[in-house]
């Protein structure tokens, strides 16, 4: 998987990006059909769903190589070249401690609030675990759309394009937004069958839960963007303390205060409206970092021109 996922990046940055999709996407495709396949037609289980996994990312695997197996790309993979640079080490690791640490929290914050929920009812965790399943869509969306941002900036601010990072910059926050404001419309006027769609059999307290942490979500998702791009910003261009400041700010020194006081007032209601409260105060730390993004880019950019 690690292969993959380090193929799939050297692919986007040589401009292969549709290659790429088909790489990490037919083995996901593939993993859909083997999982039944081999749980219920070869009556394997569980140690059937692990094989199918584990043949998915090796057929994935071996098609983000082909392109490096045939020389057909700018870098030529060779174990004879093979060197480790402390310096390239510890640069790719400062930088990518920020991915690291978003996932990190995102399991840890998922952890802990379904714990508290699950002290309160099976039917908040369950209306949690589904309101968690929806919002996966259109965080994926703007995960997905920040991912391929990060690179533009990180060239265009190598190259000390100024313009041309001071324009994406503007540009992918302005589309994050919109998209996140659309897209939240439409959760919200269509979280009641999304809900039935994940939980088919789901009770009263189930769907008044899950609806109110749906939409307080959607409500919020604009600031949930703003944060992804602003992270990735700071990533791409290697200022690695700015993007864990942003990064630990939703998932991490804004929602567990949240959960606490928002449990201790509201209860159930409270939990269930965590996610959204810690978006909405995550905005005061993002928004600072916003402005501070551009006032780097237009400093750098005055300084190039005079």
């Amino acid at each position: 998987m690690i292969g993959s996922v380090v193929l799939n990046m050297c692919l986007k940055s040589e401009g292969s990006a549709t290659y790429a999709m088909i790489g990490i996407g037919f083995g996901g495709i593939l993993n859909c059909f083997l999982d039944p396949l081999f749980i219920y037609y070869f009556d394997l289980g569980v140690a059937g769903a692990s094989m199918a996994t584990a043949i998915s990312k090796i057929i994935s695997f071996c098609i983000l190589c082909w392109p490096y197996i045939r020389k057909n790309t700018m870098v030529v993979l060779s174990i004879r070249k093979f060197k480790i640079v402390l310096n390239d080490v510890k640069e790719v690791l400062t930088i990518g401690s920020s991915s690291f640490f978003r996932t990190l929290l995102q399991v840890i914050a998922s952890v802990v609030i379904n714990r508290v929920a699950g002290s309160y009812s099976t039917s908040a965790l369950a209306a949690l675990s589904v309101a968690n399943r929806i919002m996966e869509f259109p965080f994926a969306f703007i995960l997905g759309f920040g991912q391929g941002y990060q690179p533009v900036v990180g060239f265009n601010w190598g190259a000390k394009a100024w313009k041309r990072v001071r324009e994406s910059f503007t540009f992918s926050c302005l589309v994050v937004c919109i998209g996140s404001l659309v897209i939240g419309g439409i959760i919200c006027i269509f979280a009641n069958p999304l809900i039935l769609l994940f939980n088919s059999e789901a009770d009263a307290e189930v769907m008044e839960l899950g609806m109110l942490c749906v939409r307080l979500q959607a409500v919020c998702l604009i600031f949930h963007g703003l944060s992804s791009q602003v992270n990735m910003f700071y990533a791409g261009i290697g200022k690695a303390k700015l993007a864990l400041i942003s990064n630990f700010a939703r998932q991490g020194y804004c929602f567990y205060p949240a959960l606490l006081i928002a449990s201790l007032t509201m209860g159930i209601y409270g939990v269930a409206a965590t996610q959204a409260l810690a978006d909405l105060l995550s905005a005061f730390v993002i928004i600072p970092l916003w402005f501070h993004g551009l006032k780097m880019i237009r400093t750098a950019e005055a300084e190039a021109n005079s």
